[in-house]
């Protein structure tokens, strides 16, 4: 039984992390701005010591082309498409996607989704944190 108080935080085992440990809240994605990228994407970024929660809006534009642009990164990902229709591709698996469908990608591993519909809206959980979305997003 562990009294109140006395709960240890597990250690983080990377003496390289900065980021502040989380604290409880409870917080609202309105009171997020939006950043602004290129290509008709813009997103909304949320933190805790050890994972991010982006929402993603992806419209779609003609420079976006017809190909799916993959990427990879060392972060695991879940995705949950809340709004729209998309193609998405995680490794050699590619699939349309609509409101419901979900897309696990383990890290390292190629993925990414582009909007078929005017607007596609979908949830990010990445962990571990992605301190490279802490830094200023580029310019449009």
């Amino acid at each position: 039984m562990v009294s109140e108080g006395s709960a240890q935080r597990p250690a983080h085992g990377d003496s390289t992390e900065t980021a502040a440990p989380a604290v409880p809240q409870i917080a609202a994605f309105d009171a997020i701005p939006w950043t602004s990228l290129p290509d008709g994407v813009r997103r909304k970024v949320y933190f805790s010591d050890r994972m991010t929660l982006v929402l993603w809006e992806f419209t779609r534009t003609a420079r976006q082309g017809d190909k799916v642009k993959l990427h990879s990164h060392p972060h695991e990902q879940i995705t949950y498409i809340v709004s729209g229709k998309g193609m998405a591709r995680v490794s050699d698996m590619g699939k349309a996607v609509s409101a419901g469908d979900i897309l696990i990608v383990p890290g390292d591993v190629l993925h990414g989704v582009q909007a078929l519909s005017d607007k596609l809206v979908f949830i990010d959980v990445f962990t571990p944190a992605r301190e490279d979305f802490r830094a200023p997003a580029p310019s449009k």
